[in-house]
């Protein structure tokens, strides 16, 4: 029976796929493959969305945003610092067994702005369970991501 292949690396390979940013999930690693068959029922863990100063030259009070995973609200993030351009991080909010998409083998996390207008592009994600931060995917564009399964449920701290 064929597995689903594990990203190994400390950031996942990405790729857009039905127009969303997605992890390589997919079977013996083919890009084009679909995400399943899913041999995992997903676990738990939490998620932090967060800007960095480092990536560059983001300044500006236009980042506040609603954050969900599938459907359901995760809460609101303030990641504005027009003052002094320095990075920012939410709390981190659990993610539940609930929240596994099944049909696609992974969690789908989004944004919507809370403003008016938002600046996009500058938020990226870190990922923990218990305690240990396993995961991190830096500055991702769009507003909404699908991350696999077997790079947070399966990865060793």
């Amino acid at each position: 029976m064929p597995t689903i292949a594990v990203t190994t690396a400390s950031t996942p390979t990405l790729q857009m796929r039905d127009g969303h940013l997605c992890s390589n999930c997919c079977l013996n690693g083919d890009p084009t493959s679909p995400c399943w068959p899913c041999h995992t029922n997903g676990c738990t863990f939490e998620v932090q969305f967060y800007y960095d100063q480092a990536w560059g030259t983001h300044q500006c009070n236009a980042a506040e945003f609603h954050t969900f995973v599938g459907d359901r609200p995760l809460g609101d993030i303030d990641l504005n610092n027009g003052n002094d351009g320095g990075s920012r991080f939410s709390a981190w909010f659990p993610v539940l067994l609930s929240d596994f998409n099944r049909a696609r083998c992974s969690y789908i996390f989004s944004t919507t702005c809370a403003l008016s207008s938002c600046h996009t592009g500058i938020i990226g994600m870190k990922f923990r369970k218990n305690g240990i931060v396993i995961f991190d995917l830096p500055r991702q564009s769009g507003d909404q991501w699908d991350i696999c399964v077997p790079d947070v449920c399966n990865k060793a701290p």
